[in-house]
Formats: C-alpha cells, structure tokens, sequence
C-alpha cells in the first residue's frame, strides 16, 4: 500500500485541531491526553479508507511525527487510538499547512518522483525559505 500524501496532510491537521488535553475533574492538576478513535478518525475523514488511515497512523507513529495506542489482535489490529502529535509532528505540520506551499510541495514532488516524509519536510522548508525571502526582499 502506498503512503497517501494527501492523507497524511489532512490527517496531521484534522489532529492538531481535535486533539486536547483536559485536566481531571476528580483530581486537580493532573492531565491526560484526550485520544482519537478510528472509529472517529474515519468518520471525520470520510474520503480516505479505513485501511488507507490505519497505513497513515501508523506510518506516522513509526516516523515519530504521533503517538497512539494499538491494541493488537494475532497478526491484526483490533484498536487504534491517537493521543498527541510530537514536537516533530507539529514542526512537520508547519511546514506543510500553507495550501500554497503544499500546492508547491506536491508538484516538487511529483516531478522528482518520491513522497518520502524526509522529502516532503525538506522541500516545505525550502519553499516556506523562498518564500519568506522573497517576501523580505532579500
């Protein structure tokens, strides 16, 4: 199965945006991360497979960009749950939440040929460079 890129954008940022912490009612001061089911993951996100999020959340949690909970069945998982996005996650989500920069980002990468994480973080940072230099004029 390949690694949607799409779906991993829309994924990263449909977390950043559901995900929370909240402090315990019986016990102040103590937090805990609200996770994210599958079960709502797929929901939210209806124009990806369950089969093609599972790839991306897992995918995701090996390349330390989240972390999640899975509850394994023999050779299967039974249940997948998300709690946070990690500091490289979110500073991958920086680089590819600007529309005109993934735009960008998905052509560079189209032509080179590869989807990689590694090469699609280097070539948002290259652009959102370019663009901030351009912009101060530099």
């Amino acid at each position: 199965m390949k690694l949607n890129p799409d779906c991993m954008r829309d994924l990263l940022l449909y977390l950043e945006d559901k995900l929370s912490v909240s402090e315990s009612k019986l016990e102040p001061g103590v937090f805990s991360f609200d996770c994210l089911t599958l079960k709502q993951i797929s929901q939210d996100l209806p124009s990806y497979s369950s089969s093609e999020l599972v790839n991306t959340i897992i995918t995701l949690n090996d390349g330390g960009f989240i972390i999640t909970a899975v509850d394994k069945c023999g050779a299967g998982i039974c249940h997948l749950d998300v709690n946070q996005i990690t500091y490289r996650g979110y500073q991958f989500i920086k680089k590819i939440r600007p529309e005109t920069v993934w735009s960008k980002v998905k052509n560079a990468c189209t032509h080179v040929g590869s989807f990689s994480i590694d090469l699609v973080s280097l070539t948002g940072t290259r652009i959102l460079s370019s663009l901030a230099t351009s912009y101060l004029g530099l």
